[in-house]
């Protein structure tokens, strides 16, 4: 009981949400607390059910993971006590001795969200543990959205299932536009639901005030508000009145809850086709705002960005049916010494023919799969392929050093990354030492407490950190000190400029010679003529790596490559 009032006082003020553990083994709350140190939430713990209950009095608790084989009051037992007085908490079974008919009495009774066996994944753990937050947050969500809704009609929002069977038979409107807060239910979270019902219903009111005479505004879901504007009206004058409306409001809700950032954003439809449904518009203008920035809080959706969105999508769905059926391949651009022009290593880069868009270039499935989530799958795949054909690549030339390959910021994420790597280096018997992981500048920077951790366990396991694209974004030399990286690759937006900018020679020569005293090597991406070249060898710089003396190739041409070594001065 004492442990459970120290847990208690210790959540009170942290604003975090909460996991409830329980078991009656200590090493297994133990091992599960170290598996969701990289979750942000509050860990409280019991050793059986009756400590469970009673912090379940005391604390605010979104989801609970019990054991089930536990003395005096089983986990299925404690699930039946907490559905009964804790409808909106999500729970989660974990045993390795369940009583299955429990299991599925508890399943068919919708009183258990998931069943983990033990011995259990670290990433099977982690991903139920969010999803069951997810669920939690979306149906508590849902009950005060009903709120926010009811509201909404009372300040002048129609009903929209009416509304559109009216509109759908009418020629009286010509434009459409969508109002969206797209992180409602964050919002919701951070500033509390009446908060965020006044904003809601104040946003309505704005909307009545600033649109012309004649508009209409359905509450059409959860956070997304129609407007039907009339035929008499002009597209630039709609176009002017709602870009008033966006950033008028934006700003006054940034004074209003300045701790949250409030992600408002419109689409705008003009010359509404009378052939296509309002319903198929209406996703259409959903789709446009959630593939949007908030940069520009109104997109106006014609007919180009119509175009690109499906092209957008049809890249998304494909992505991972394309890794099954062997459409991604890899290619390897070498990278040379400037000492002696030795092809001393490569990058891997990965690349996508797609069965009806053709070549779709990495920069662009890429972006889109980090937005999906995907770009975890895609990472993974690249990372055994890569490790996998860098080992035969080493093998067949003495000359190469070390092969380099790209990880994502939501791979870097995954508890279990480092054991993970260290299974992939092991299956294909490659030293650890011949591998290059390269990690951007802007993840360093965003996270570099996290980072620390991760590229301190990665240079223990034997690997080399290289920084990518440093001087792209928002560049620091500080974590250059305290970080263990091994090699920092300059964008080629540092590199374009050498040749005619004396003052960017001077910031690139004074950087290699901070990175060798460090030592850190330094490699310069992008180069594409040999006056870069002279000027690079002269400032010390360590390999090059651009057109100037390859493209990316297939791994046969590579090795060709290796085997003439070009590039040698005579």
């Amino acid at each position: 009981m004492e442990l459970a009032n120290e847990q208690s006082q210790s959540i009170a003020n942290t604003g975090l949400q909460s996991i409830l553990l329980v078991d009656d083994e200590p090493y297994i709350l133990k091992s599960l607390q170290r598996t969701l140190r990289t979750l942000n939430l509050s860990v409280l713990i019991a050793n059986n059910a009756k400590e469970a209950l009673s912090l379940l009095a005391e604390n605010s608790v979104q989801v609970i993971l019990t054991d089930h084989k536990m003395p005096d009051m089983t986990g299925a037992d404690l699930i039946d006590v907490v559905k009964r007085e804790y409808p909106e908490i999500v729970s989660i079974m974990l045993s390795g001795q369940a009583d299955y008919e429990q299991v599925i009495r508890l399943f068919n009774d919708r009183a258990v969200f998931k069943f983990i066996k033990k011995p259990w994944s670290n990433i099977e753990v982690i991903e139920a543990i969010e999803t069951a937050f997810s669920q939690y947050n979306d149906s508590t969500f849902g009950t005060w959205q009903q709120r926010v809704n009811r509201l909404s009609e009372n300040s002048g929002s129609q009903n929209c299932t009416a509304a559109l069977e009216r509109l759908n038979n009418s020629n009286d409107f010509k434009y459409l536009a969508a109002i969206e807060y797209v992180n409602l239910s964050e919002f919701a979270k951070n500033i509390g639901q009446k908060k965020c019902e006044q904003i809601q219903a104040e946003l309505i009111n704005r909307t009545k005030d600033v649109l012309s005479e004649g508009a209409e505004l359905l509450h059409y879901d959860a956070g997304l508000l129609l407007v039907c504007i009339p035929s008499k009206q002009s597209s630039d004058k709609i176009e002017n009145q709602l870009n008033h409306l966006m950033l008028r409001f934006i700003d006054n809700a940034r004074v209003s809850v300045p701790e949250v950032r409030l992600e408002l954003r419109a689409a705008f439809l003009s010359d509404l086709s009378t052939k296509t449904s309002l319903e198929m518009l209406i996703e259409e203008l959903k789709v446009t705002i959630r593939s949007t920035s908030a940069i520009t809080p109104l997109i106006k959706l014609d007919e180009q960005l119509q175009e690109k969105l499906s092209r957008q999508q049809k890249i998304k769905s494909a992505i991972q049916p394309d890794l099954e059926n062997g459409r991604f391949s890899l290619a390897f651009q070498p990278k040379v010494s400037l000492q002696n022009k030795v092809i001393c290593g490569a990058e891997i880069l990965l690349r996508w023919q797609h069965s009806t868009l053709g070549w779709v270039s990495p920069s662009e499935f890429i972006r889109l799969a980090e937005l999906d989530g995907q770009i975890s799958n895609l990472g993974n795949w690249v990372l055994e392929h890569g490790i996998e054909q860098a080992t035969r690549l080493l093998r067949f030339s003495p000359d190469l050093e070390a092969v380099a390959i790209n990880v994502s910021a939501r791979q870097l994420k995954a508890p279990d990354f480092v054991e993970q790597l260290e299974i992939l280096l092991e299956k294909y018997k490659m030293p650890a030492s011949q591998l290059e992981l390269e990690i951007t500048e802007t993840f360093i920077s965003e996270n570099p407490k996290r980072m620390q951790q991760v590229l301190w366990q990665l240079k223990l396991l034997g690997v080399s950190i290289a920084v990518d694209d440093f001087g792209s974004g928002g560049t620091a030399y500080g974590y250059l000190t305290y970080l263990p990286i091994d090699i920092l690759k300059l964008d080629k937006c540092l590199v374009d400029g050498l040749v005619f900018s004396e003052g960017q020679r001077k910031l690139i020569e004074s950087l290699v010679k901070i990175c060798h005293s460090l030592g850190i090597k330094v490699v310069a991406e992008g180069a594409e003529d040999k006056e870069t070249l002279k000027i690079l060898a002269k400032i010390d710089c360590d390999q090059v790596q651009g057109f100037v003396y390859s493209k990316a190739l297939s791994s046969e041409d590579f090795k060709k490559l290796i085997v003439k070594q070009p590039f040698i001065r005579s």
